[in-house]
C-alpha cells in the first residue's frame, strides 16, 4: 500500500489534547494515512488489514512516500503537521504483526490512549537522514521481535507535550519491549521518560 503525497487529499483535524497542538505547528494537523478511534479488537497483519473492514492488499508493506512531507518540513511550507502513518485514537485489543512500514512523513505507529496494544514481528525503515521520523510512540504497549531504523527515535515513550501532557494527566505506563534491533541517527533508539518499562534490546 502507498500513501497518496497530495496533501490536499489529507483531513486536517484538531491536535490530541495531550498535545495541544501538532508536532511542528501550532493548530490543527493531517489526519495520519491509516487511522481509527474507539476501536474494539483491530488486527493489522501480512496480509490483511482490518480496521472496520477495509482490508490491504497481500505484500505486507505500507509505503507512506514520506520524501515529499520532509521537503516541506525542511523548506518550511507545511500548512499544517505532517501525518503519522498509523495512528490509533482511544481504542483497545489491537494487534500489529509480520508488517513493514516504510518512509513515514513523522510517527510510524501511534497508538494513543489506548490499550491491550501488541506490535511483533514488524520491520521499520525510514532514511537515517529523514527529519524526525519515529518508529513507534506507544501507549500500554507490548513491543517484540522488531526491526525499527529511523531518523529520529526509534522507540518514543511519551505521553504528551509540555503542559497539555502534565494537565491531561494520562501517563504512559505498562510498556514491554524485548527482542528488539533499534537504529537512530539523531534522538535516541529508546527514549525513556516514564515508568514500567522492563525492556531488552540491541542498539547500532
Amino acid at each position: 500500500m502507498d500513501s497518496v503525497i497530495d496533501a490536499s487529499h489529507y483531513e486536517v483535524v484538531e491536535p490530541l489534547p495531550s498535545y495541544g497542538r501538532g508536532i511542528e505547528l501550532p493548530g490543527g494537523r493531517y489526519r495520519s494515512l491509516i487511522n481509527g478511534y474507539m476501536l474494539d479488537d483491530v488486527f493489522c497483519i501480512s496480509h490483511l488489514i482490518i480496521l472496520t473492514f477495509i482490508a490491504l492488499g497481500d505484500n505486507g508493506t505500507i509505503d507512506g512516500q514520506g520524501s515529499v512531507w520532509w521537503d516541506w518540513f525542511t523548506s518550511h511550507t507545511l500548512n499544517y503537521s505532517r501525518p503519522h502513518l498509523v495512528e490509533f485514537i482511544d481504542s483497545k485489543d489491537i494487534v500489529v504483526s509480520n508488517l513493514t512500514f516504510l518512509n513515514a512523513p513523522a510517527f510510524n505507529i501511534h497508538p494513543v490512549y489506548c490499550s491491550n496494544v501488541h506490535v511483533q514481528n514488524i520491520s521499520v525503515y525510514a532514511p537515517l537522514e529523514s527529519p524526525y521520523t519515529i518508529g513507534i510512540v506507544p501507549d500500554i504497549i507490548c513491543i517484540k521481535n522488531c526491526s525499527i531504523s529511523t531518523g529520529y527515535d526509534a522507540i518514543a515513550l511519551e505521553s504528551g507535550w509540555d503542559e497539555y501532557g502534565i494537565a491531561y494527566g494520562r501517563p504512559t505506563t505498562s510498556i514491554h519491549i524485548k527482542q528488539v534491533h533499534l537504529q537512530a541517527s539523531s534522538g535516541s533508539a529508546l527514549a525513556f521518560g516514564q515508568r514500567d518499562v522492563p525492556a531488552a534490546f540491541r542498539t547500532s
